[in-house]
């Protein structure tokens, strides 16, 4: 079973080396970003594309037309999941998570 970890903003401090290097190294985490109609940007459409190409622990969760907040979503979605037990947010309060995990 794996731990869900869901980023929400700020997703511009992370760069494509960075993510590459947690997917690569912690297998028993799931990353789910949340892009709604503002954010289309490199890095999004960069993760769209590995999710769907490869089998990597990363899911990008699109919500242009939802009424729903992006953790409710990213939640929903991950709990949907038979492989996550646990849901932990990601903020700019403790994005440091993600660091000590490289």
């Amino acid at each position: 079973m794996k731990i869900g970890l869901i980023i929400t903003k700020p997703i511009e401090y992370l760069t494509k080396p960075l993510l590459c290097d947690f997917i690569k190294n912690n297998k028993d985490y799931h990353l789910c970003l949340v892009r709604n109609a503002k954010s289309f940007n490199e890095l999004y459409d960069f993760l769209d594309k590995s999710a769907k190409s490869e089998s990597i622990n990363i899911s990008v969760v699109n919500i242009k037309y939802s009424k729903l907040s992006p953790i409710k979503v990213a939640k929903r979605y991950l709990q949907s999941r038979n492989d996550i037990e646990k849901v932990i947010v990601i903020n700019k309060n403790n994005m440091s998570i993600i660091q000590n995990l490289l």
